[in-house]
Parts: C-alpha cells; sequence; structure tokens
C-alpha cells in the first residue's frame, strides 16, 4: 500500500497508512466518555488524531514511539486538522523504512558537510584553532552523529541534519558579517559558532523521534560542548589556554542571557557576534516552518502563536507587496482561537455585562426611624424639638435600623450632600459647611448639659465623704430622742 503522506492530508479524506506514534494519552471528554488521544508523524509533518470509540482497548495494542497502520478519516476542527482514527495496529520496525517517519533536510548532508570543512580551512587561520574545530569535526566518533543531528526537537533546524546546516548557515552569515567589523577576531568566531551547539549530539536523540536523552537533560548541551572542546584541545600539544579561554567564555554565553540557561552573559566582541547570528538565524528560521506548518490552517493571516515568540505572527508579507493585495476585498482577521501555550487575545466582555444598572434609591420614613430609635431617645437628656431633630438625623446617617437599610445606604448619598436641580458648586460648598457648623454646635450643646446635669446620687455621695464626723452626730441625735424625758 502507497503511504499517505500528513502533508499531503485533507478535509474529508480517507486515510489508511502507516505513521509513527510520538505521543499517546488516554482522556476523559465532557460527558465522562475516555478516549485516546493521539500525535501522529512522518518526515513530512505531524497531525493530532482521535480515538473515539473503543479507546482505551485499542490503546493496549500499541505505545508511544511505535509505528501504526491507522485507518480512519480528516476532519477539520478548532482551525486544525485532526485525523479521527477507527482502527489501529501496531507495524514491525522491520517492516517500515526509518527516514520515512522523520522530517530530513532538503539539502545535501554529505554537500554541506564538505562545504563546512572547506571554510574552516580557508577561513580559519590560527593553527591551533584549526586543528581543534577540524579535529572535532571529522572526529570518527563525533562525525556521523554532527551530519545526522537535529538543531533542536521542534523550535527550529528540527529535522534530519539540521544542526549542519544551522552551523553552516552561520559560518556563511559570519563570512559577511566580519567584514563590517574588522575588530572582531574570525577565527574565535568560527570556532565559537562550530562549537556552540555540538553537545547537541549527545543532547538529543534521533531514532525515531526527537527528544532529550537523560545526559541531556542533566548535563545540558552548553557543558557537553565545553567538556568536548576542553578533552580535544588537551590532545593538542602546546594548545594556548588564553585561546581555550575565549572560546569557553563564547560556548558558555552563547544563549545571552542568565535566565535563557548561559552562566554567562556575552563579554567580548566575539561572544556577541556569536550570540546575536545565532539569536538571529535560529529566530528567522522558526518563524518560516511555523508558516510551512500552518499553510493549510483557515487563518492565511496570523499564525495559532509560538512559545518562542510569544504572540501571534503574521503571515502575509510577501503578498502584501505583490501587485495583488489581497486585502483589496477583505480585512485580515485575528486569530479566531486562542493560542494554547499563552493568552494573545481576551474573551470580549458580553454586552450585558458592559451596561451598569446604578441601585434604586429608597427614601427613608421619618417617622419610622423616629420609631427605631425611640429607645435612645428615653434615656438621653432633655433637649428642645430643634436639636432633637437634628440629632435623630444624625443618627439615622450612622446607625441604620436594620441590615437590609444597611445595604440599601451603601449607595444613597448623605441627605445633607444632596443637589437640588439648579444649585452649583459654590451652593454645594456652602451647604457642606453649614452642616459642619451645625454637627459642632449639637456636640457643644451636649457637653454643656453633661456638665451642668450631675446625678442625685453622685452629690449624696461627695457630701457624705467631705464630713467625717457625720456618723457620730447621727449617734448623739438618736441618743437625745430616746432618753426618758423628765418631769
Amino acid at each position: 500500500m502507497e503511504k499517505i503522506f500528513i502533508s499531503d492530508l485533507k478535509e474529508g479524506m480517507a486515510v489508511d497508512s502507516i505513521f509513527l506514534c510520538s505521543h499517546k494519552t488516554v482522556m476523559t471528554d465532557k460527558n465522562g466518555k475516555p478516549y485516546v488521544n493521539l500525535k501522529l508523524v512522518d518526515r513530512s509533518g505531524s497531525v493530532e488524531a482521535r480515538i473515539w470509540d473503543k479507546g482505551p482497548l485499542l490503546a493496549k495494542y500499541f505505545e508511544r514511539q511505535d509505528y501504526v497502520q491507522a485507518k480512519g478519516h480528516v476532519v477539520f476542527f478548532q482551525d486544525h486538522l485532526q485525523f479521527n482514527v477507527t482502527q489501529i495496529s501496531k507495524v514491525s520496525e522491520n517492516e517500515v523504512d526509518a527516514d520515512a517517519f522523520l522530517p530530513h533536510t532538503e539539502k545535501n548532508i554529505d554537500s554541506m558537510y564538505q562545504e563546512l570543512l572547506a571554510l574552516c580551512r580557508a577561513e580559519i587561520k590560527n593553527s591551533f584553532v584549526q586543528k581543534l574545530i577540524l579535529g572535532l569535526l571529522e572526529d570518527p566518533v563525533y562525525a556521523p552523529k554532527f551530519k545526522r543531528s537535529p538543531a533542536a526537537t521542534l523550535n527550529h533546524h528540527a529535522w534530519i541534519g539540521g544542526l549542519l546546516e544551522h552551523v553552516l548557515g552561520l559560518c556563511q552569515l559570519a563570512k559577511d558579517t566580519l567584514k563590517h567589523y574588522p575588530k572582531v577576531n574570525p577565527d574565535l568566531v568560527y570556532a565559537g559558532l562550530i562549537l556552540h551547539d555540538f553537545g547537541k549530539i549527545e543532547e538529543l536523540s534521533s531514532t525515531r523521534i526527537f527528544e532529550y536523552t537523560t545526559r541531556g537533560r542533566l548535563v545540558g548541551h552548553l557543558i557537553i560542548s565545553l567538556e568536548m572542546a576542553i578533552k580535544k584541545a588537551a590532545s593538542i600539544e602546546g594548545f594556548p589556554g588564553s585561546i581555550l579561554q575565549h572560546i569557553e567564555h563564547i560556548v558558555l554565553s552563547h544563549h545571552g542571557k542568565l535566565e535563557y540557561g548561559s552562566p554567562k552573559e556575552p563579554m567580548t566582541l566575539e561572544a556577541i557576534m556569536v550570540h546575536h547570528l545565532d539569536n538571529m538565524d535560529s529566530k528567522l528560521q522558526a518563524f518560516a516552518d511555523i508558516m510551512k506548518r500552518e499553510s493549510g490552517e483557515a487563518n492565511p493571516y496570523w499564525s495559532q502563536g509560538s512559545i518562542v515568540f510569544g504572540q501571534a505572527l503574521y503571515k502575509q508579507t510577501a503578498e502584501d507587496m505583490g501587485e495583488k493585495s489581497i486585502f483589496a476585498s477583505q480585512t485580515p482577521a485575528l486569530p479566531s482561537s486562542k493560542p494554547a501555550s499563552f493568552h494573545a487575545f481576551k474573551k470580549p466582555i458580553p454586552e450585558a455585562k458592559k451596561q451598569f444598572i446604578p441601585p434604586k434609591r429608597v427614601h427613608k420614613d421619618k417617622t419610622q426611624t423616629h420609631q427605631n430609635y425611640r429607645g435612645v431617645e428615653q434615656h438621653s437628656h432633655k433637649k428642645s424639638s430643634s436639636e432633637k431633630e437634628v440629632h435623630t438625623n444624625k443618627s439615622e446617617q450612622k446607625n441604620p435600623s436594620s441590615p437590609s437599610e444597611k445595604h440599601e445606604n451603601r449607595h444613597r448619598p448623605s441627605q445633607s450632600f444632596k443637589k437640588p436641580l439648579g444649585t452649583n458648586l459654590g451652593d454645594l460648598i456652602n451647604l457642606q459647611i453649614n452642616q459642619k457648623k451645625a454637627d459642632q454646635t449639637v456636640q457643644e450643646t451636649v457637653k454643656t448639659e453633661k456638665k451642668a446635669d450631675k446625678p442625685l446620687s453622685q452629690d449624696t455621695q461627695t457630701s457624705d465623704k467631705a464630713s467625717p464626723n457625720s456618723e457620730a452626730i447621727k449617734k448623739t441625735e438618736t441618743q437625745k430622742s430616746t432618753e426618758p424625758k423628765m418631769g
């Protein structure tokens, strides 16, 4: 049966072909029914797949990184092609061609490798640096891995031969860039560009899928590259330590920032150039890979977003510069779905939530207020009717009589600050001043009455304390009243 590549899938197509399963997870839909979430790949790309019926049962017969024979149909779901699988079974490794299931560079690997060796011999003038670089590139252990290794698992140059293509492209960029900066040492720049990612030959695995090795996760390609360079330099008699120190710095600082994984930031001309050339080439290639990967998406204007860039990308610059602009008949639309890795676009707020309806103002009944505060007025001192009215109105503002009134008063302004129709700002200021004066008058009146009206019990106690002989006088008067009268 002829192989159907993922790049050729179309909506509504019936598919029965062999793929590599790079991801498998049993999940549950919103109704509680289990299904299997798959990612199937070949050298042309990847596609999301689902097994809706008998998913957990079929998932028992194959594992991640197995070759599978999948049968089903292609649908379009949420701006993506999705392969709904109805039948799936494991395929033996002997029955497939492994190179048909991993993406491959479009260029000839052997030609790129020979071109890189020729560039090193022609452009690197320092004999020690040239011996170091050629010794690594032509090493019988390292060379086959270097020619096959990808430059990354996903972001840029993620294909067989991707690392070699990335390094050769950087050296060609440097050859043109160095003409504008005569103070930069070319030998150190070429050495840094070749060695900066050289450790990825052990950091990444490319047997069936691109993934990190255990050593790659624990150590990382910066340290692995450094170890390889130090070991090879040690085998070269008389290799200058100062040159090795510069190369070490370039390798360790090429990510540019501490938060990006570099233990040091670039501090030499050569390290700065290597960092920026590497960053430019990786970013531009990542953009190109996104455009190629999303060429069949529903939105031709904007990408779905990328972890590398952290935002959606515009994909129609070339069409804008052409004679016939695609904007002549329609306006470009923003991405219709939110990117999975970041929140680039927020959901619009419903119109119903935008409208604010102010609460109703409920006017309080003065009679009811006086009844609620009747108990308080009974214990208060006697005041004139005008003073009682002012005091009661003040209590109404500070002490609502029930929880429901407290809730209403949250949205009700004070009565003294109500703005009558036709008043201006000056009138409001005068009202505030008069209110403050009235409050001060009430407070002074209350203080004066407290001083004047002292309880009788206190006066009696004070008088008793002031006459210590009062008890003796009472006894004398009692004795006189009880003595018998003579005659």
